[in-house]
């Protein structure tokens, strides 16, 4: 059906944004082969702490490594992955991380 077509390729462009705790730091990862982030011009990861926030541009070789690794200051952290396409079109994931006081 059309529908189920629609859906696979707003699948097929899914980043699918995970994260994993590493310490200290995050291990933030995105899956290279998502046709998001291999047709992205360039993308944005934002990195929300402590209500400040960083923002990483990340150019097509960056993207194409498919991870940062962050050092974290706090318990709780968003990630948000913005691939900016062509057409002025941009596709955005996010997540947000809480970890166990220590």
């Amino acid at each position: 059906t059309a529908a189920n077509s629609a859906r696979s390729v707003a699948d097929s462009y899914n980043p699918r944004l995970t994260a994993v705790e590493q310490d200290q730091s995050v291990l933030v990862r995105w899956d290279r082969d998502s046709e998001g982030v291999k047709t992205a011009l360039h993308g944005v990861l934002t990195i929300t702490e402590n209500g400040a926030s960083k923002e990483v541009k990340l150019e097509p070789p960056e993207l194409q490594n498919g991870t940062v690794l962050y050092h974290k200051a706090s318990q709780q952290v968003s990630f948000r992955l913005d691939l900016y396409l062509n057409e002025n079109r941009v596709l955005t994931e996010s997540l947000t991380l809480r970890f166990p006081e220590r």
